[in-house]
């Protein structure tokens, strides 16, 4: 039952019994930042002519293409509209997904600033790359500022998570979501996760390295001790969801879930043939 519970947990987490803005309590790994890429190869698909039809060859469905990537002003409707059907006072995170990710859609194609139309589907996975690269930036930023060091102002904290983002990073990309980290890191909801995440890592339920506590450590750890920590703890939990995703039963998943596990699976592979 949980290897068939995976695929729910690992897209839909936002929608589930509680709404919280992250659900899927996944480290900071450098596969993450693989699933990342790969939720734009899933995004939603517009109509083509039949002469514009990819040739029977390509892993696609007929007479469909890609959409275009979600911009900035996309990203902070999907981050608004969030926010806004998880503090229903009414509903809040007693709603069941499909009706939560129903008035999210809603809500973004009121608010948004564009002409392309977002399925459910497109706009979930981009609400998973959101929170994904987000906390994964946050969890950088709050390991520097709980150092407490004097004379560091907040634009060399900054500097400094922007530095460590890209340096963990086995392909050195950069964190491209400031503007969804200013609007969600203020957020109750936001802090209260963050918390909830502080508090497993003391209780030995996660992997996920804490940051340190300014307030229990008068003197912070150097930049490659905090650095090994961090690989320490996303290796662990990368074998164990790596393994998870190939064990997966793929019976039940539909056409666009199964397209996204076979990337998946496909990158696991090829990073283990090249180790090999």
């Amino acid at each position: 039952m949980e290897e068939a519970n995976f695929w729910t947990n690992l897209v839909t987490s936002a929608g589930a019994e509680s709404t919280c803005l992250d659900d899927l309590s996944i480290p900071m790994t450098n596969e993450l930042q693989q699933t990342n890429e790969m939720s734009s190869e899933v995004q939603e698909v517009d109509s083509l002519t039949p002469s514009q039809a990819a040739p029977p060859s390509r892993p696609t469905r007929p007479n469909q293409k890609r959409a275009k990537n979600f911009d900035q002003d996309e990203d902070l409707a999907v981050c608004n509209a969030w926010l806004m059907v998880s503090k229903d006072p009414i509903h809040g995170a007693n709603q069941q997904r499909s009706t939560f990710w129903g008035k999210v859609r809603a809500h973004f194609d009121k608010h948004k600033k564009t002409s392309i139309v977002r399925s459910e589907s497109s706009i979930m996975h981009r609400w998973l790359t959101i929170q994904t690269q987000v906390n994964k930036f946050s969890s950088y930023y709050e390991q520097i500022v709980g150092r407490n060091q004097s004379g560091v102002t907040i634009q060399d904290m900054m500097s400094e998570a922007y530095e460590m983002y890209k340096n963990l990073d086995d392909e050195n990309k950069s964190f491209t979501l400031t503007h969804c980290w200013t609007r969600l890191k203020d957020e109750d909801k936001w802090k209260a996760r963050r918390q909830e995440l502080l508090e497993l890592q003391r209780s030995g339920e996660v992997t996920e390295p804490e940051a340190p506590n300014s307030e229990e450590r008068k003197r912070p750890i150097g930049n490659k001790k905090a650095k090994e920590a961090l690989r320490r703890g996303a290796e662990a939990k990368l074998l164990k969801e790596e393994k998870d995703i190939m064990l997966l039963d793929k019976s039940t998943l539909d056409p666009m879930q199964l397209r996204y596990i076979e990337l998946k699976q496909k990158k696991i592979i090829d990073r283990m043939s090249n180790e090999n």
